[in-house]
């Protein structure tokens, strides 16, 4: 049961592993659209911006697309083993799938009151609370995603050990700041 909670690429894989992982991606993008939730980085997510569905299938894209485009080269270049593209997206979009919770959890923020022109004070207050309540709601979710993203690109590239480590936690944060430079642009064009 451990492996399939946290290493099912021994099972699923290259194409079947991408096709199910962009299903995934395409229900977050429908939950997070009426949640009014955005996965806005590869490991980020924030509640309450409207706006077109269209921007909601860019940020799974884009935040999948970005670890892919980063960590495929960087196996080509440090693993010994010969690897597939079709492998590393596969099993990375695969990954994704825990953060399906968190337009869930966002469900749930909506309750907040938000008693606009009556105090601002308190509005700060409520948006505050709910921001942290997500937070910690979510830790678990983006702990287990990450794991599942480690586990795909080791065993996808083939390396293990502070080499894999270290390239994975690079390509980690390149991909994080990339995303949200290509989101910024997103949301100017669509928002």
């Amino acid at each position: 049961m451990k492996k399939w909670l946290f290493n099912p690429f021994f099972y699923i894989a290259g194409m079947q592993s991408l096709l199910i992982g962009w299903a995934i991606m395409l229900v977050t993008a429908v939950i997070c659209y009426y949640s009014h939730s955005h996965l806005d980085g590869v490991i980020d997510m924030h509640t309450g911006r409207v706006a077109p569905l269209q921007v909601y299938f860019w940020e799974q894209l884009i935040d999948w697309g970005c670890l892919v485009l980063l960590l495929y080269p960087a196996g080509l270049i440090f693993s010994k083993s010969a690897i597939r593209f079709v492998d590393v997206a596969g099993t990375l979009a695969l990954a994704r799938w825990p953060m399906i919770m968190g337009p869930i959890i966002g469900f749930g923020l909506k309750p907040f009151p938000v008693f606009h022109n009556v105090d601002e004070a308190m509005d700060a207050m409520y948006a505050f609370m709910g921001s942290i309540l997500l937070g910690l709601l979510l830790i678990p979710f983006v702990i287990w995603m990450v794991a599942l993203m480690y586990n795909a690109f080791t065993i996808s590239v083939n390396m293990k050990g502070r080499k894999a480590t270290g390239i994975f936690i690079a390509g980690m944060l390149i991909a994080e700041i990339l995303s949200h430079v290509i989101l910024y642009q997103v949301y100017n064009h669509f928002i």
